[in-house]
């Protein structure tokens, strides 16, 4: 496997986190009614472990995880 893959793959998780945490803060923010400050933090750790497992499967196994999700997004 290449390395550039799997760290241009890398880069793209750690991009997404970052942007799905500061959307649902955004949110909660603005929603408070709808997220408190308890379910907000949750919801954080939530994304916070399904991107450090996507990106644990990433490195372990990254024949797999490119066979599963593909890599003609990295052709671009």
């Amino acid at each position: 496997m290449k390395k550039w893959k799997i760290d241009l793959e890398a880069n793209k998780l750690d991009k997404y986190e970052k942007l799905c945490i500061k959307l649902i803060e955004s949110f909660a923010n603005k929603h408070r009614v709808k997220i408190d400050v308890f379910e907000e933090r949750q919801i954080k750790q939530l994304l916070t472990r399904m991107f450090k497992s996507e990106h644990e499967y990433l490195l372990n196994e990254p024949e797999d995880y490119f066979e599963l999700y593909g890599d003609d997004h990295l052709l671009n």
